[in-house]
């Protein structure tokens, strides 16, 4: 079993030069990890808060976080996110679930955050999850098992496997994809924590998930936590708490604005309700995306959506209070291509539908 300790944390200063280090989230950060720090792991990062971090990002009771996972128990912790009613019989098996704070999860409630992580000077989409670690007596604690799961359907307490002695507490013959895993193939991993924030209700650690950890999945799936916390430095009766912050999501409509005024018209440019041909319809097809780096282009690791059959679109994962720049794909030049900074796209992958379209909507002015 290899051992991951990842107590360190910045220097909190004093009070009148609170946190000198900053919290800039690079590998000169004192609390930040990174995957070397984890070898033989499948690559995430994490950033341990100290005191002065925590308090500044505020408490999980405040509306700003959303808790999934709630687990209280004694010397070792184990549960996973459900909907199901907590009763009895299930802390037998050995689980420690609390309700409430333990619901079930989609992925597109789990926000995107593009940091620049690796150091190579362009910022990456990253799904960040939050834990709150609350130790009474003893500040450190291990975290034994982590697993993270996709699936259709949220998961239920009859699907529960590890009490069954089963590596994995889920399996794919119920509709579960397995995600991460803090364990290799042939060796059991653990991450030693120390319980370093503003106190209860506020957080320990953040996890930075790269988005290619959920390639390919839609964002209604379900996502499914399963942590053990101890024994080996055990919990001592405190409790732990995974959440994420608030997500917001943006919901639109590309649509044939016959009578280009930029508002979409029951009675398109002849003004008659009774021609239907003539109704400003939604357009199918298109992609549209989220210029997160702002040069005019989709480029890889950029959240987009195509339109369906009624011009509808959406996106999940979002922050809220933050502004987010929507473009579509009309054209090779509207991708990343040769000669661009990054990774090429390929157009044929965004074509939009044949035709000839001429974009009448454009609050950037920018053609």
């Amino acid at each position: 079993m290899a051992n991951f300790d990842v107590t360190a944390k910045d220097n909190d200063g004093t009070n009148a030069n609170p946190d000198p280090e900053g919290d800039n989230l690079t590998a000169a950060d004192t609390g930040f990890f990174d995957p070397s720090d984890f070898a033989g792991v499948q690559s995430f990062y994490l950033k341990h808060l100290n005191t002065f971090e925590s308090s500044a990002i505020g408490a999980t009771g405040t509306g700003l976080f959303n808790p999934f996972l709630n687990m209280n128990g004694d010397s070792t912790l184990l549960g996973f996110n459900t909907d199901d009613k907590i009763v009895k019989a299930h802390d037998d098996a050995g689980l420690d679930i609390s309700d409430p704070n333990t619901d079930a999860l989609r992925l597109g409630d789990i926000p995107i955050i593009y940091l620049d992580l690796d150091g190579n000077g362009t910022a990456e989409g990253y799904y960040q999850i939050n834990l709150d670690i609350n130790e009474n007596i003893n500040k450190q604690v291990s975290l034994d098992e982590l697993q993270i799961f996709t699936s259709s359907s949220s998961a239920t307490l009859s699907q529960y496997r590890f009490d069954n002695g089963d590596a994995l507490a889920f399996s794919a013959a119920d509709g579960f994809t397995l995600r991460f895993n803090l364990d290799a193939s042939d060796e059991s991993n653990r991450l030693i924590l120390s319980d370093d924030g503003a106190g209860q209700g506020k957080e320990d650690y953040i996890f930075y998930f790269p988005i290619s950890t959920f390639f390919g999945v839609s964002s209604t799936d379900f996502v499914t936590l399963f942590s053990q916390f101890g024994p080996t430095p055990a919990d001592d009766a405190g409790f732990a708490e995974w959440n994420v912050v608030n997500a917001a999501h943006i919901i639109g409509t590309k649509f044939n604005d016959r009578n280009g005024d930029g508002v979409r018209d029951a009675d398109g440019a002849d003004n008659n309700l009774a021609t239907i041909a003539d109704n400003e319809s939604g357009l199918a097809g298109f992609t549209v995306y989220i210029d997160q780096n702002g040069n005019n282009k989709l480029d890889v690791g950029e959240q987009s959506a195509l339109t369906d059959a009624n011009g509808a679109f959406r996106f999940d994962s979002l922050l809220s209070n933050t502004s987010y720049t929507i473009r579509e794909v009309l054209t090779a030049a509207d991708v990343n291509g040769p000669g661009d900074v990054g990774t090429d796209v390929t157009f044929a992958d965004y074509d939009p539908p044949p035709g000839l379209w001429t974009q009448t909507t454009d609050p950037l002015n920018d053609g």
